[in-house]
């Protein structure tokens, strides 16, 4: 039982801020890279891969590794919106 608690720490953890970040890319006033939708489908991935081997395998470092590279992805897509916006707060009326 402890597992499955832990398990859904981790989730609320990380995949929260992953979707606001998800359902909000599109709504803001950035231009989209190309790599955007990629990107999305590679977090997911990773992430169902490290429930996986949080589930089943328990090894490591393979766990380790999807969870650092599911999050390098998600701070590619945070770090590209807050680039985006403070490129577009500088060149426009200084509006966000």
């Amino acid at each position: 039982m402890e597992r499955f608690q832990a398990m859904e720490r981790n989730a609320v953890e990380n995949e929260t801020f992953f979707l606001i970040l998800a359902a909000s890319w599109p709504s803001i006033p950035v231009d989209m890279p190309d790599w955007a939708p990629t990107a999305l489908l590679v977090f997911v991935y990773l992430r169902f891969v490290h429930f996986a081997l949080y589930c089943f395998i328990k090894i490591q470092p393979w766990r380790a590794i999807s969870w650092t590279l599911s999050t390098v992805v998600l701070n590619a897509m945070a770090i590209n919106i807050l680039i985006s916006l403070s490129k577009k707060g500088t060149s426009g009326s200084g509006e966000l």
